[in-house]
């Protein structure tokens, strides 16, 4: 077995938030640099995102070194230093679809050439304010599931113009049985989605659509905002739920302590699709987990446009799986008064575990496998130029939508009447 290590959720946690929690980074803009704008919600994935971008900016000349503070991440006032070839601006919105919207308008209006959006619901909005530009800003994206049923693409390459970026994919069909390892006999699930956002509607679907297929009742309820998360999740409790199985969606994510207080006092497991949500209330947490990486792609994508060698009308969206990660919550378990069977416990790569009491730190977090140790280590992962140039190239060459591309995705396309 992989040898344990132990970190304290502080720790962990501020490994991921290196960034300044809910502010905003920005240069004092000037004239002839590229303005890079970068629009997140507040979450580790976000974070761990962000430090991939700025490694690559970094390995690539954009980042000035007196800007990187080390393994800690980078300068929170300036994150690419005073005389860096570009501007970055950070801001990180509220949840909300209103405000997504508000957050893009504001961005904009700092005339931006890049804006990075990490999100569906941001990409979204940052799509519909700049489709009918004349000169739009080029949008690169992360952090987005569903890309073509939220209506960002067609296809990898049938897409808008100044659009690009990286479609981060979730495997159902591996969460789905993470939960009947905790309950063998599992007869009824809930699930709980926002009806407005495309990747709790798609995670919705497919969790029905797997469940009945395993002869399980599949008890569904969307909300339109985060304020009626309590009771929709109490109406779920009702109809008989032994388990709730959330798709990712941003709503749900933000509103994973509501949630948990309804799985609290019942004593209801919380399976979420996103490991974040075990640091937010969720009882296990199942999901993709490459986010350093998905950053590092999504830096190489802006610096090789920045250095004039990607023509994104002519680039396919990429998309990035990876290996599930499986984390627990013991802590929210024993408010619970839940156990853990074994066949998960030796499925799990982390646990969050509390701490004896009169401890400096109430949780902490023990790590079990390779992956998530390279989760949550992820500032050792950074490659210089020398070390990571080769394989850059081969991923950027892979995206080129040849005329044979293009036409195998319209093929596609037109054979399911799209």
């Amino acid at each position: 077995m992989f040898r344990k290590c132990i970190l304290t959720a502080t720790l962990a946690l501020a490994l991921l938030l290196a960034l300044e929690v809910g502010g905003v980074a920005a240069q004092a803009q000037t004239e002839g640099k590229p303005r890079i704008g970068i629009l997140a919600y507040q979450t580790g994935a976000t974070y761990t995102i962000v430090k991939g971008v700025l490694d690559t900016l970094f390995a690539y000349g954009y980042v000035n070194p007196e800007a990187y503070s080390g393994e800690g991440g980078y300068s929170t006032e300036n994150p690419v230093g005073d005389d860096s070839p570009i501007e970055l601006q950070m801001v990180f919105p509220p949840f909300g679809i209103e405000l997504a919207r508000e957050a893009v308008a504001s961005a904009l209006d700092q005339e931006p050439d890049m804006l990075v959006t990490f999100s569906t619901p941001l990409t979204v909005a940052a799509l519909n304010a700049t489709f009918d530009m004349e000169n739009p800003p080029a949008i690169f994206f992360a952090d987005v599931y569903n890309p073509y049923n939220a209506g960002i693409a067609d296809a990898p390459c049938i897409k808008p113009a100044h659009v690009i970026g990286l479609e981060t994919n979730i495997n159902y069909a591996e969460i789905l049985p993470v939960l009947q390892l905790q309950i063998p006999d599992l007869q009824t699930i809930g699930t709980l989605h926002n009806s407005g956002d495309a990747s709790g509607i798609y995670g919705a679907s497919q969790i029905a659509e797997l469940g009945e297929a395993l002869g399980l009742t599949v008890v569904q309820s969307a909300v339109a905002s985060a304020a009626d998360l309590a009771l929709a999740a109490e109406g779920l409790v009702g109809k008989g739920v032994e388990a709730f199985l959330l798709p990712m969606d941003y709503t749900t994510l933000a509103g994973m302590p509501l949630i948990s207080t309804i799985s609290n006092d019942n004593g209801i497991p919380v399976l979420y699709a996103n490991v974040d949500s075990l640091f937010t209330g969720a009882t296990i947490g199942a999901g993709f987990y490459q986010y350093y990486d998905n950053g590092n792609r999504l830096g190489l994508l802006l610096t090789a446009y920045l250095n004039g060698e990607l023509d994104i009308a002519a680039s396919a969206i990429a998309a990035q799986e990876g290996d599930m990660i499986v984390g627990i919550n013991q802590a929210m378990a024993a408010m619970q008064n839940y156990e853990f069977s074994q066949p998960l416990q030796d499925r799990v790569d982390f646990a969050i575990v509390p701490m004896e009491a009169g401890a400096a730190f109430p949780v902490r977090i023990e790590i079990y496998s390779e992956v998530a140790e390279t989760e949550f280590h992820y500032a050792s992962t950074f490659k210089p130029l020398e070390a990571r140039e080769e394989s850059d190239r081969a991923f950027l060459a892979g995206l080129e939508c040849t005329a044979e591309r293009i036409a195998e995705q319209q093929a596609e396309l037109d054979a399911m009447g799209g």
